[in-house]
């Protein structure tokens, strides 16, 4: 398994136990560092760089990558390591904010069209816990700029217990809770 911009490794964690081994990429040092102390449980190679540098003989063996797009510009890494890898499976997870979902669904079906390439999807319910984004990073500024609810992984997110039914876009795709759209490209 591939996995592209791994940020403190905690996914790395859960992968570890299903791959039989696992390239970690992450260009920001700060979160490269935080992920060196993971514990996993397969062959795990880490490096602190980015996709575009991987050679296509360091790849040539992956089998699944797993990436998390935030904006229109990441599904050049898709295409990117699809071109030194055409096996790959690609798992994509989406960003959930609406602006940047549409442009970013467009870019993967403009790529899997001109591949060739088939595209399906699962929706994920999840919840971030309290102070998830202070375990990794210590900067004062970014988690004042933070405004989105966090709650315990114990109790319901808004998502998992709405009122009345009710499906809208601030439950469902906003701020970075709620559900996340995982593509599986192929």
């Amino acid at each position: 398994v591939l996995h592209v911009g791994s940020r403190g490794g905690e996914i790395d964690e859960g992968i570890s136990y299903y791959a039989k081994s696992l390239i970690s990429i992450e260009m920001e040092n700060s979160w490269y560092q935080s992920n060196l102390n993971r514990s996993v449980q397969c062959e795990r190679k880490l490096i602190n760089a980015t996709s575009h540098e991987l050679s296509p003989t360091e790849i040539k063996d992956i089998e699944t990558c797993y990436t998390y797009t935030s904006y229109i510009e990441d599904v050049a890494i898709v295409k990117d390591l699809y071109s030194k890898n055409s096996s790959i499976t690609f798992l994509v997870g989406l960003a959930q904010q609406e602006d940047k979902l549409r442009p970013l669904l467009q870019g993967l079906k403009n790529f899997s069209e001109e591949e060739n390439l088939k595209i399906d999807y699962v929706p994920i319910l999840f919840d971030e816990s309290v102070g998830y984004y202070k375990k990794y990073d210590d900067d004062k500024m970014i988690h004042e700029k933070l405004t989105f609810p966090q709650y315990p992984v114990t109790i319901n997110t808004p998502f998992t217990n709405l009122r009345n039914n009710e499906w809208n876009s601030t439950e469902n795709f906003g701020d970075q809770w709620g559900v996340m759209l995982l593509l599986k490209i192929n």
